[in-house]
């Protein structure tokens, strides 16, 4: 454990990133490990990163891996607990070196479609039956001669022959690849992208053309027979392929063939004897000691056990680089919030503490690492006390630790948590970990009968749940959800209430209020004192009766129980206009409906219709769904003064066409004035109406997505003359007016840079033309570029400039040139917005931080800023406030 002075620098951290990894690449003895702060298991490590840089094509590519699980490591330490459980439920060891049990990895795929496989493969069984009967009852006229033509028994109408009569199986994993064996045979090329597959074309099979697969059954032009047997024959099929093609493509067949493709590749239950060698199902596996060359091999597949064995590598030197790192933040004296949180769990005993992970028995470790699914229990406490058995430091050092959390739990007599759907499973478990039992003194009162003792409240909203991305999912809203009403249906059978706190059919209002009258307000307090306070009686509200004439839909005994639990669902909307409510209850039905789940799981969340508490009187809201179409393309103008129209211009994406929907929208609601949109029916546009009053620009906000688009759509809205600012608007030191700033930061760490010089000519700082740019360039430099700068000044004010920045430069002033530069020259003249105002400031400013860091070196400071610019996206960001009235 290293203490910190301050949080780790927000463009510092990356740079961090890359070193931990620059250091775990040169790392070549067991010395070099310990020294650079690689905690255990040093050996292993060196083995696993060598390993990856063969497995993974080099040290480059295994850097890329490295540094993405780096940037997400609590989604690798949850993955890690998943797998970690997982595998102690089959009853196999975890210890980094054994190879996982291909069960594991085979349960995950079929975990999606584990209550759909059985009925859908039996289905699929059926009808596959019926199609070979079909054909084997005419096998003179089809099955032989196309066995015949295409010269080999290894076809796909054997193919499925062998699927239907003897590889099929009971066992949910085998069906699933057994599907998608049914699927390589049936289709040619295997659609991922959401369209339909082609199954069965016209009731066949597909041609060898392009597999080099033949169909085994002769197409029904070359068929003997008259025509009309041919076509009751083919019609027949036809029904049967369309069958089975519409269960291929429905969402649920779409999601058995990928879980069933990647079970396939993975580990292969059925072998066909009639897929030809050459066939691209037909794949090789690769071990886990690796071929020196893949020549004649043909195409490959990669086996479990060289799966296993990549994944237990990366976990091993993903562990490594995170202390490699913790040792680089503790040199230089920061911490972040990764380190933050594993204090907190080390001091609440949510895994085994860091600073005795290594004195402590291996067996006391493991229990303490393995917290369970009710992380406000103490059991593994319990177990780590048990195992550490004689070992008296040990048991003396947890027991007081366990002391410590018992005495912080008893500051906390309620938790109230808004927001609760951005929580992810660590914050999960550290505030569970606060939940459980305290320590009790003399003469307090017995634990309460569930399992942790203070109030839990949790608000939130698991529609609005979009910090994925920190793992913030709603399943685990759903956990909590579910604990607490756990927690209350325990509860119900406590004794100890006080008279006619609790009835049957309401739920209590918790806030006591004074005994003074009408005029009484809530009681309130900012310490427990030993009195009693007089207050009115506890109200007392419905948990739903009397829901039935105002929303139907929100009574009914299940409701009313869950609420009796702890679950408060909302029913009513008071901030919206109820034409909007409606319009938006709709929208939430279709967006969360379960036919777009192509995974289903609990991480779904569902569509909450709401009554509108406003009376429908109110003057309605309005809502515009602004639709990008593309026009007919016109031949654009030569004329260079005419700008482009997006929407005839062929080259113009949709969201090109959105954002000047959004643009020419809100130029006429900011200056009052009418609009027209197209009909579609009347295929002609209608006007709309102007609103009332302008709406004014700093009353409008606009939400996207992503910030990939934000600068077209800015450059849009500032062509129409609407003051625009955003948060952010990419990297920093990519946006333009960062550039001259760059340029003239190069030339002074570097006085002889060329790429320097020339950067700042032709620079806003300087404005030189191309003419002024060449006649410089041609010259020798005979002092230094400072004085051949000012020698081929376009003019004497520029001139000047150049003066007085080359003279700062000579007296060592570096932050007074760049002072220059901002106040003096054209540069914010040239981009007079306040967001570059703003990005040059935090430029300036992010020079000022790595100054101090640095010593206030040019050359120095302007490395480290390369290294930033060469982060593109994960460097520094550019963020701006906004400023009134935009």
């Amino acid at each position: 454990v290293h203490p910190s002075r301050e949080q780790i620098a927000q463009e510092r951290a990356p740079l961090l990133v890359e070193e931990a990894l620059h250091s775990a690449w040169r790392i070549r003895t067991v010395g070099d490990a310990q020294e650079a702060g690689v905690m255990g298991y040093v050996n292993s490590f060196i083995e696993a990163r060598n390993r990856l840089t063969v497995a993974l094509g080099g040290q480059e590519q295994a850097s890329v891996v490295l540094s993405g699980l780096l940037n997400k490591s609590l989604f690798v330490e949850e993955s890690k607990r998943a797998i970690e459980g997982h595998t102690h439920r089959l009853h196999a060891p975890f210890d980094g070196e054994t190879q996982l049990p291909e069960q594991l990895f085979l349960e995950m795929f079929l975990q999606p479609i584990a209550e759909d496989i059985d009925a859908f493969a039996l289905e699929m069984h059926g009808l596959l039956n019926e199609y070979i009967d079909h054909f084997l009852q005419h096998s003179a006229s089809y099955v032989m001669p196309g066995e015949a033509l295409a010269n080999t028994n290894e076809t796909r109408f054997n193919h499925l022959l062998h699927l239907a009569r003897h590889a099929f199986d009971a066992d949910p994993l085998h069906r699933m690849q057994w599907v998608w064996n049914l699927a390589i045979a049936a289709g040619g090329k295997i659609k991922t992208d959401g369209t339909a597959t082609t199954f069965f074309p016209n009731g066949a099979l597909p041609p060898a053309r392009n597999s080099g697969w033949h169909p085994g059954l002769l197409p029904k032009s070359k068929a003997k027979g008259t025509k009309a047997e041919k076509d009751a024959i083919n019609a027949q099929a036809k029904s049967l392929g369309t069958d089975m093609a519409t269960l291929l493509n429905s969402q649920t067949g779409r999601l058995v063939c990928l879980m069933g493709r990647c079970a396939s590749l993975f580990s292969p239950t059925i072998e066909s004897p009639y897929l030809p060698e050459d066939c691209i199902y037909n794949l090789t596996e690769l071990e886990v000691e690796l071929p020196e060359s893949l020549e004649g091999v043909g195409k490959i597949r990669v086996g479990p056990a060289l799966q296993s064995r990549v994944l237990l590598d990366l976990l091993r030197v993903h562990e490594a680089c995170k202390d490699i790192l913790t040792q680089l933040k503790a040199h230089e004296g920061v911490h972040d919030f990764a380190d933050i949180q594993n204090l907190a769990a080390d001091l609440l005993l949510a895994r085994c503490p860091d600073m005795v992970r290594f004195d402590y028995p291996a067996p006391v470790v493991d229990a303490l690492d393995s917290l369970g699914d009710e992380p406000w229990t103490d059991h593994h406490i319990s177990r780590a006390l048990t195992l550490a058995g004689d070992d008296e430091a040990c048991v003396a050092d947890l027991q007081r630790r366990f002391h410590i959390l018992q005495t912080l739990r008893r500051q906390y007599r309620a938790f109230i948590i808004d927001e609760y759907q951005d929580t992810n499973p660590a914050h999960f478990r550290l505030l569970a970990r606060l939940w459980g039992h305290r320590s009790l003194q003399h003469g307090e009162p017995e634990r309460p009968l569930g399992p942790w003792d203070p109030t839990v409240c949790i608000v939130g909203d698991m529609k609005q749940s979009i910090y994925r991305f920190r793992q913030a999912e709603v399943s685990v809203m759903r956990r909590a959800v579910a604990a607490i009403m756990m927690a209350n249906e325990i509860e119900l059978s406590e004794t100890r209430w006080p008279a006619d706190v609790r009835r049957e059919g309401y739920g209590r209002d918790p806030r006591p209020i004074g005994a003074g009258g009408e005029t009484s307000a809530f009681i309130s307090a900012d310490a427990l004192e030993p009195y009693e306070t007089t207050s009115q009686a506890w109200r007392h509200v419905s948990l739903g009766e009397d829901l039935d004439d105002y929303a139907p839909e929100f009574s009914g005994n299940e409701r009313q129980r869950a609420r009796g639990l702890g679950l408060i669902d909302l029913t009513s909307n008071y901030r919206t206009k109820p034409n909007l409510l409606h319009t938006m209850n709709g929208i939430f039905r279709d967006v969360f409906n379960p036919r777009h789940h192509l995974l289903p799981g609990n991480w779904h969340a569902s569509a909450q219709d709401l009554v509108a508490g406003r009376g429908e009187e109110d003057a309605p809201g309005v809502i515009e769904w602004l639709m990008p179409l593309a026009a007919e393309e016109r031949e654009r103008s030569q004329d260079l003064l005419v700008p482009v129209d997006a929407f005839s211009n062929p080259k113009s994406k949709d969201v090109h066409l959105e954002h000047e929907l959004i643009a020419s929208r809100l130029s006429a609601l900011l200056a009052g004035q009418p609009t027209r949109v197209w009909s579609a029916s009347s295929r002609t546009y209608e006007p709309v109406d102007a609103q009332e009053a302008p709406v004014d620009a700093a009353d409008v906000m606009i939400l996207v997505h992503s910030r990939t688009h934000v600068p077209d759509l800015i450059r849009r809205l500032q062509a129409r003359g609407i003051p625009v600012v955003a948060d952010r608007q990419g990297s920093l030191l990519g946006r333009p007016i960062v550039q001259p700033l760059m340029a003239t930061l190069n030339l002074i760490a570097n006085p002889d840079s060329r790429a320097g010089a020339l950067g700042l000519a032709r620079s806003p700082v300087l404005g030189f033309s191309d003419a002024h740019v060449q006649t410089m360039m041609d010259q020798p430099v005979e002092v230094d570029w400072w004085h051949h700068l000012q020698a081929h000044a376009p003019n004497p004010t520029v001139a000047s400039l150049i003066a007085h920045l080359g003279g700062l430069v000579r007296q060592g002033a570096l932050y007074e040139v760049l002072d220059a530069v901002l106040d003096h020259s054209d540069l914010l003249v040239a981009f007079p917005e306040d967001a570059d105002r703003q990005n040059a400031e935090a430029w300036y400013a992010l020079a000022a931080s790595i100054g101090n860091e640095l010593g206030h070196e040019a050359a120095a400071i302007h490395e480290r800023m390369g290294e930033l610019q060469r982060l593109k996206h994960k460097g520094p960001p550019a963020t701006t406030v906004p400023a009134g009235g935009a």
